[in-house]
């Protein structure tokens, strides 16, 4: 592409929302992106009522975020839970590291609409409107698209 043509930009993506990074020990994982991002997280919460335990840590006034999760046990209450089942198989299958990357769009319908129309697997949330595209279309990266 030479400098004089436009450039193409993704119809509906606002900008990256967050990341998630899955976790074995998220106690531990905070101690280390703490001195890594220089702060504490912003919020950590965790247990039955969202279903894993989490960290989030704002990148500046950006508005982006890094998501430290780590899942809960089968036998726990929200142990259960798809992202729980989702996390401990990303760490079974590689181990701890990046899970998903979280894009903001315009219109999660209207994004839903257009990947639809592709031959592109998509995994619905059972906890919202967002959805996923499969890591196997994505060269292993799992890309969520939410308000």
């Amino acid at each position: 592409m030479s400098s004089s043509e436009p450039t193409a930009q993704a119809a509906d993506i606002l900008a990256i929302d967050h990341v998630v990074v899955v976790v074995r020990d998220i106690a531990e994982a905070v101690e280390k992106y703490a001195l890594i991002f220089g702060a504490p997280p912003s919020l950590r919460a965790g247990g039955a009522e969202i279903g894993y335990h989490r960290a989030v840590f704002e990148l500046g006034d950006s508005g982006q975020k890094v998501e430290l999760c780590q899942p809960l046990e089968p036998g726990e209450p929200g142990g259960t839970s798809q992202a729980s089942r989702a996390f401990r198989d990303r760490l079974a299958r590689s181990g701890e590291g990046l899970h998903n990357i979280a894009v903001r769009v315009t219109s999660v319908s209207d994004a839903r609409e257009r990947v639809s129309a592709t031959d592109l697997p998509i995994i619905a949330s059972e906890h919202s409107d967002t959805f996923f595209i499969h890591p196997k279309s994505a060269a292993g990266a799992l890309i969520q698209f939410m308000p």
